[in-house]
């Protein structure tokens, strides 16, 4: 594919996040940016022209407490006041630290006093864990609405520090820590221009639908980056989901066109859909109604809404497209959905990238790649490796300047994934910590075999590769309730597969778990957490 058939959607070149709050004010003005249900399940909704005034409320009041260039904690539930918080900070020009509010206790305490963090701003639901940083500056979000009505006061008075402030749109504006499937969190340095161009990047590659349902949590470069600010750059009328228990009746009740979302949530969806089909004896007639749609399709002819109707509504009726990241994805499941009318993306980033490297392409279907780079950024493959260099790449680690060297070639960002990239297209193939090196030199990628077993082998749920005693050995979940029997079904697959590959990829050792492996909050399996040699 010649870079040329790429397709670069206007966007607003905007430099920092008052710039951009600016834009969208002047541009959709009394439109709806945020929809969310309150706990009496009224639907409140806010203006891009209340947003911004809010903003500029909440951020006087920043100011006027003294802070400038400090590190703000933030710990929360996904928000209104959450989002509000973030924006101010940035708007007062000093940093946020977003916070896992899945973390424990004395872990978040941790990653306040390594932030440096002066300041804390929380939920009520998280009192808990921010009341016991007493060192900190503390702002419940219930008393919002005193603190907004005391930077209002403020502005009215002729307090202009607002309009005064001098943003560097390159100076660090987020501290995002690492989630740490494979070490321990590190402190990404964001600054504003990166997360605003990455968004760009992704917003030049599609023609975005306005309606989007923000899932991911706001603490992740991924969920305010794809959640938040992309919509802004279209006029997106968001819908705020409160938790993942309700990503169904929400999306049936805000009825969005787009969702920025991990595999875990669109794997879910779609599996619940299928079971919900096999009880109603009707899997048979939708198998045989993709055959007949996937032969029409070649024809130029789309039946996919008519056929799969009872699948749209599940989804609200009106969703499109999927952008999926964070993990690896069941490619049967993108194709699966891509065969009942609605686009399944999967990009690549990392929150070193702020965090968008790549996107699809919605004119050119092609399943099993991780898309193509954005136009922000440049993609080189060495050794392997996926390196990245852009506006998008980030500052370096906070406070350690050996590791943020380990990660950098000059201005390019050396990710640890590896990959390579075909007609500009990339393929994931594996993370370069991960690599089993054996005795006769051989290297192989676990993630490559994992993602092979579970196409073939549906009863495997979860799986992990690693090498012991020098020879590969898988560990599966199946299921609280799997028998013994499908071990067998299983261990049988496993070896019948290894008559397929290399004799330097066969797996001769299989062990099943009875629980789930250990996890991130954003669902990524914790492979230092795995204890090889257990049964």
């Amino acid at each position: 594919m010649k870079k040329n058939m790429i397709p670069e959607y206007p966007v607003p070149q905007v430099k920092d996040f008052t710039e951009l709050l600016l834009h969208c004010e002047n541009k959709y003005g009394d439109k709806t940016i945020f929809r969310f249900l309150n706990h009496k399940n009224e639907e409140i909704v806010i203006t891009y022209k209340q947003f911004h005034s809010d903003v500029k409320a909440l951020s006087t009041y920043f100011i006027s407490k003294g802070y400038k260039r400090s590190h703000i904690a933030l710990i929360g539930e996904n928000s209104y006041n959450w989002i509000l918080t973030y924006f101010a900070v940035l708007c007062s020009n000093n940093v946020i630290v977003p916070i896992d509010k899945e973390l424990f206790p004395a872990d978040v305490t941790k990653l306040v006093e390594k932030s440096d963090s002066v300041a804390f701003v929380y939920s009520d639901d998280y009192k808990d864990e921010a009341e016991i940083n007493t060192t900190l500056n503390l702002y419940n979000m219930k008393n919002f609405g005193d603190f907004i009505a005391e930077g209002n006061e403020l502005i009215k008075n002729g307090n202009t520090t607002y309009e005064d402030i001098k943003i560097d749109p390159r100076a660090m504006s987020s501290l995002i820590f690492t989630s740490g499937t494979t070490a321990e969190p590190k402190g990404a340095m964001i600054c504003q221009d990166g997360i605003l161009k990455s968004a760009m990047g992704i917003a030049m590659l599609y023609d975005l639908p306005i309606k989007s349902m923000l899932v991911l949590p706001l603490h992740h470069t991924f969920g305010i980056g794809g959640g938040v600010v992309l919509a802004m750059l279209n006029g997106g009328n968001i819908f705020i989901n409160s938790s993942t228990r309700k990503l169904i009746s929400d999306m049936q009740y805000c009825k969005p066109n787009v969702i920025c979302a991990v595999p875990l949530m669109v794997e879910t969806a779609y599996k619940k859909f299928w079971e919900g089909a096999e009880k109603k004896g009707k899997a048979d007639i939708l198998k045989k109604l993709i055959k007949i749609s996937n032969v029409s399709l070649k024809l130029g002819i789309d039946l996919r809404k008519k056929f799969f109707t009872a699948f749209h509504e599940l989804f609200g009726g009106e969703l499109k497209l999927w952008i999926i990241g964070g993990a690896p994805i069941d490619r049967t499941i993108v194709r699966g959905y891509h065969d009942m009318g609605i686009q399944a993306h999967v990009g690549y980033g990392t929150t070193e990238c702020s965090p968008f490297v790549t996107g699809g392409i919605e004119k050119i279907y092609r399943p099993d790649s991780s898309g193509i780079a954005t136009p922000v950024n440049t993609l080189r493959i060495v050794d392997n490796e996926i390196q990245v260099k852009g506006e998008n790449v980030f500052l370096g680690y906070y406070k350690d300047d050996a590791t943020t060297a380990e990660v950098m070639d000059g201005e390019w960002y050396k990710t640890g994934d590896l990959g390579e990239i075909i007609d500009e297209y990339l393929y994931i193939t594996g993370r370069k910590k991960n690599v089993i090196i054996l005795s006769n030199g051989k290297n192989v990628s676990p993630e490559e075999l994992e993602l092979s077993l579970q196409l073939i082998i549906p009863e495997i749920l979860e799986i992990i590769v690693y090498g012991e005693n020098n020879v590969l050995t898988a560990e599966i979940y199946l299921g609280e309730d799997s028998t013994e029997e499908q071990k067998i079904i299983v261990k049988k697959a496993i070896i019948n597969n290894n008559g397929k590959l290399p004799i330097y990829k066969h797996i001769a050792n299989v062990k099943f778990r009875d629980t789930e492996f250990p996890k991130t909050t954003t669902k990524k399996i914790m492979r230092r957490a795995i204890k090889i040699g257990d049964n």
